[in-house]
């Protein structure tokens, strides 16, 4: 039995004023996020928070930074997630940071 793999977009969107599941892992299924990408569309700066949640466990957060205009930011920390962990995140005034984050996403469980 090999590996069915493929690599994808798993989340697109502005980031939510308030802390929101930006990608659910789901069940039967592990994944490694290649990248999140962020990009401040507004004139002004935008504070960003970004977090990883294991099943059943506490937030961390994994981006924590104010985002000047116009600024962007490629974290291409692999991060290995199994069924049920989450990435949340929030930004600013939940319109203005875009968001993307991609990723291998594996249904046979590692």
């Amino acid at each position: 039995m090999g590996l069915d793999i493929a690599l994808q977009i798993l989340d697109q969107r502005q980031l939510p004023a308030a802390k929101t599941a930006l990608y659910t892992v789901l069940t039967s299924t592990s994944v490694i996020v290649r990248s999140i990408s962020l990009v401040n569309t507004a004139a002004t700066a935008m504070p960003v928070i970004l977090y990883l949640t294991k099943s059943g466990g506490t937030s961390r957060r994994i981006v924590s930074l104010t985002m000047a205009a116009g600024d962007s930011l490629l974290d291409d920390t692999a991060y290995c997630l199994a069924a049920g962990d989450v990435i949340e995140g929030q930004g600013g005034d939940g319109a203005s940071v875009d968001s993307t984050i991609t990723g291998v996403v594996n249904t046979i469980p590692l």
